[in-house]
């Protein structure tokens, strides 16, 4: 160590280098490759995986849906293929008999979906959902402006609505000029009470944006007070395994509705944490290529280091053979040569780490502007502790390939490295 910080020795392995300027460009240069295409490969490796964070912020990752299909399986005196509907009356039997569910509710949406909701000469077509406490629990979204439908809204059935900023833009032009306004929705008047948005791109009952929420009583009475839940959502609470307490409500559900337990098509379960582990597999798995590819291409450098320095070790012959006969030791022609191969795998390495930064900075900056592009690559820039890992790999390359050409160099004796020609 106390030789590498000597300036003399710093000097000598500098002109060892410069002395044949062609060949060491060539050598760096695959080191330069290497990790520039490491850089840009992680780079957009973790834009993609800031991408899923944002897709998930916000949402409670601890949510399941639970949806009807055809049974695939006799069952009950019925036959398979069987259209079968779950009730409001399976949440109340839920949640007394599942405990490790937190909320519970039954989505309530118009039977036509979309309906025209208008103010003044200004209309537009709006999702319609029914609001309660416990839907905006399982549904979060951020609040604007006013407040929430609640528990006494719904029991008093008044006709309040929340609605979502995009509407309140396009009606009224501000979420707080929307507020105590009267809005048409349907056939009906409603006063708006509050405005909110997405705090997730992950919703499972709409785009809180693009809905208008009226009390949860008033909707069901709107569609005919009919008892069909089309789908069921509850969240967990912590520490609850979440396969478990699905299938424990699916076994629930099933029993209640005569449907065969080993019946897997008839009820669909869409688990938001599995679905996010999915993705978080899948961009692990591109990582682990990411670095399987980046450091394949640095190793080509590698090699291309060894062979360049055997050639210089093989022209050097008679210089080592001198440096033998004044004295030095083996270790001084290792730490010559390793530090040779350090220095120029360094440099080239730095310089492709600033490049490729430079330039994943650049595509981060264009992107962020291209709507279609912006939500799938974000952020796409090398985090620190990755760029440290790099330089460590840039650092451990760089005696990677002096090793060989090292122990060549050593195996060289004085007396015939001197008489060599």
């Amino acid at each position: 160590m106390i030789k590498i910080l000597d300036k003399d020795f710093r000097i000598e392995v500098w002109h060892t280098i410069r002395s044949n300027k062609r060949r060491s460009i060539a050598t760096a240069f695959g080191v330069f490759w290497g990790i520039l295409m490491l850089v840009i490969l992680l780079s957009f490796s973790q834009g993609i995986k800031n991408s899923l964070k944002q897709l998930v912020s916000g949402a409670n990752v601890r949510t399941v849906a639970i949806f009807t299909n055809r049974t695939s399986k006799p069952y009950a005196g019925f036959k398979s293929g069987r259209t079968w509907e779950m009730k409001y009356k399976d949440v109340d039997v839920l949640r007394a008999a599942v405990p490790e569910i937190e909320t519970i509710i039954a989505p309530v949406q118009s039977r036509r979906w979309r309906e025209k909701v208008s103010y003044g000469d200004r209309s537009d077509e709006y999702s319609i959902i029914g609001g309660s406490r416990d839907f905006f629990h399982v549904s979060p979204f951020k609040l604007l402006a006013g407040r929430l439908l609640n528990d006494s809204d719904n029991e008093q059935m008044r006709k309040y609505a929340l609605i979502g900023e995009k509407v309140a833009k396009k009606l009224f032009g501000t979420p707080d000029m929307a507020l105590g306004k009267t809005i048409r929705v349907g056939n009906r008047y409603y006063i708006v009470v509050g405005v909110c948005t997405s705090i997730s791109e992950i919703t499972m009952v709409g785009r809180p944006e693009n809905s208008v929420y009226i009390p949860e009583t008033i909707l069901k009475q709107l569609n005919g007070n009919t008892n069909t839940a089309d789908a069921i959502l509850f969240t967990v609470k912590p520490g609850y395994d979440m396969k478990q307490v699905r299938h424990k409500a699916a076994a629930i559900i099933k029993e209640r509705h005569q449907v065969a337990p080993n019946d897997k098509a008839a009820l669909k379960e869409m688990d938001l944490s599995e679905l996010i582990g999915v993705f978080e597999g899948i961009l692990n798995g591109i990582s682990a290529l990411v670095w399987l590819v980046g450091i394949g291409t640095l190793l080509s450098g590698v090699v291309g280091v060894t062979n360049i320095l055997l050639v210089t070790v093989r022209e050097r012959t008679r210089e080592i053979g001198v440096r033998r006969a004044l004295g030095a030791k083996p270790r001084d022609i290792i730490t010559q040569l390793l530090s040779e191969s350090v220095a120029l795998t360094s440099v080239a390495g730095i310089v492709g780490m600033i490049m490729g930064v430079l330039i994943m900075g650049l595509v981060g900056s264009v992107t962020a502007q291209m709507d279609g592009v912006k939500d799938i690559l974000v952020n796409p820039t090398l985090p620190f502790g990755v760029a440290l890992l790099a330089l460590t790999i840039i650092v451990g390359s760089g005696l990677l390939g002096g090793l060989l050409p090292a122990y060549r160099a050593i195996q060289i004796k004085a007396i015939d490295a001197i008489r060599d020609e």
